[in-house]
């Protein structure tokens, strides 16, 4: 079923920049020239689906969507719906999906059917990121998915940025993938002010850098971690060696992971690691079993990271993932919501 919907909706004509200057756009980003009119705020929790609707309801001319997980609910429905009446006010809104769910093969051709330019990805490649992109200038970004389960109940961290440089990227990411390439092209990050966006593979070498440069505090809240005791160089295992050596240093660092109530592979996976941090002087706790914490948020001195990236060679080498570098006042809201998490 996924494969004959990957083509329901035809490929849309591009005018305007081609797809190399879109890519060129994406690597050209080594000075942070910030958008004086920059926002940033958190988004979390239940406070993701208002923030979404607005998003979706007050764009001009284009909406664009990556979503690895679409199933059917009230919230779910409320959002397809928001799609469908932007189309009808004339905005050009485009989806893309990972094509492993049924439930979102059928919200892709139930979009399809209501004028949405939707498609699925290569059933080759995970696409896991999680974004709303609207008039190339508002990025909503992180953790959630598409489900009653993550909108209505899940511990979620996701951030809305206000960025014309910042979403000119976004929008160049999401038309390079749109393209359904045989082999990805290599991202570059995006700087603007206190954002830098990381799309796939970019993101691991600014994580790693961070979490080496510790000087005060590193603080992690994550859905999924995985040690490769077997392979030093992993970059996941590296990340957790980063946290363990902080803590060497005297840094405080403090882990919380999520523990599944059905997911075991999950929790043996997050076990291994807390173990391992845990010799090393790192605080790790779970959090309930009936509370899914399916956030991604790095904390580490004045600065943050959010997005869509659990800590694994998928997520660190193959998976489509879109996360953000943040500074300024955003952290500290952010710093709140893992204290009261903690």
């Amino acid at each position: 079923m996924a494969g004959a919907l990957a083509h329901l909706s035809p490929r849309p004509r591009r005018g305007g920049r081609p797809l190399a200057a879109l890519l060129a756009l994406l690597g050209s980003a080594c000075e942070p020239a910030a958008d004086p009119d920059q926002q940033v705020q958190a988004v979390l929790d239940r406070a993701y689906l208002p923030q979404a609707l607005q998003l979706i309801g007050t764009a001009r001319t284009e909406v664009d969507v990556m979503q690895f997980h679409i199933s059917p609910g009230t919230a779910t429905g409320q959002l397809e719906q928001a799609l469908a009446e932007a189309v009808r006010r004339g905005v050009r809104v485009r989806l893309l999906a990972d094509e492993e769910a049924a439930a979102t093969a059928e919200a892709v051709a139930r979009l399809v059917a209501a004028g949405v330019q939707a498609r699925l990805d290569r059933p080759d490649r995970r696409t896991h990121t999680k974004m709303i992109l609207a008039d190339r200038r508002r990025l909503l970004l992180g953790s959630t998915n598409w489900s009653s389960s993550s909108i209505e109940r899940n511990v979620e961290s996701n951030v809305l940025i206000q960025d014309s440089r910042i979403g000119e990227a976004a929008a160049a990411y999401m038309t390079a993938l749109d393209e359904r390439p045989l082999v990805p092209p290599p991202f570059a990050c995006t700087s603007s002010g206190a954002v830098r966006l990381c799309p796939d593979r970019s993101f691991e070498k600014p994580l790693l850098e961070l979490l080496q440069g510790a000087q005060r505090r590193l603080d992690v809240l994550l859905y999924s971690v995985r040690l490769y005791p077997g392979n030093p160089e992993a970059p996941s295992t590296q990340a957790l060696r980063a946290l363990r050596e902080a803590a060497g240093r005297g840094v405080p660092v403090r882990v919380l992971l999520e523990h599944s109530g059905f997911n075991e592979e999950l929790n043996r996976y997050n076990e291994e690691a807390a173990r391992y941090l845990a010799e090393g002087g790192v605080a790790v706790r779970f959090d309930s079993a009936s509370t899914i914490t399916h956030a991604k948020l790095v904390l580490c001195d004045d600065r943050a990271t959010v997005g869509s990236m659990n800590w694994g060679h998928g997520g660190f080498r193959l998976h489509h993932e879109l996360n953000a570098l943040l500074e300024g006042p955003v952290v500290s809201e952010l710093a709140a919501y893992f204290e009261a998490r903690w």
